[in-house]
Order: C-alpha cells, then sequence, then structure tokens
C-alpha cells in the first residue's frame, strides 16, 4: 500500500516556460534547479508551506529517455 507521495514528474516541452506557469499563474515557488551533464536539468517547484511534496518539470532528455522517449508528443485535443 502507498504510504506517502513525495515527488511527481510533469514532463514539459519547455522548462522556463513551465517554471512560468507553475510559479505565476499556480502559485508554485521553485525549489530546485539545477544543470548536469548535456542538455540536463533538475527543475523542482513546491507549493508554499507544503513540505513533502515535490514536483519535477522535465524536458525529456535522449540521453536519459532513449531518441523514441525524448521525442514530441501531440497533445490530445477533445473533439469539437
Amino acid at each position: 500500500m502507498i504510504q506517502k507521495i513525495t515527488m511527481i514528474t510533469v514532463y514539459v516541452r519547455d522548462e522556463d516556460e513551465a517554471l512560468a506557469f507553475y510559479t505565476e499563474r499556480l502559485g508554485f515557488e521553485k525549489y530546485a534547479d539545477t544543470t548536469f551533464g548535456p542538455g540536463a536539468r533538475w527543475l523542482t517547484v513546491k507549493l508554499p508551506g507544503q513540505q513533502e511534496l515535490e514536483v519535477v518539470l522535465q524536458k525529456p532528455n535522449p540521453l536519459l529517455h532513449g531518441e523514441e522517449g525524448a521525442k514530441p508528443r501531440a497533445a490530445a485535443r477533445p473533439s469539437q
């Protein structure tokens, strides 16, 4: 049984745009922002006052996710 969730990853197309959305529109605070390796970045946000849950904003990287896993995916659009 799951007792606690401390980290959730959200794959994004642009980390800076995602950071702006999460902080400016949703009220999260930037918690960690570190670059490592070729083009890799560890970017997380948290809700103010919340210590346990961290949201990772991650752009898929071929070195980490493989070529196929890093390809952009078209967003599903609802039927009109």
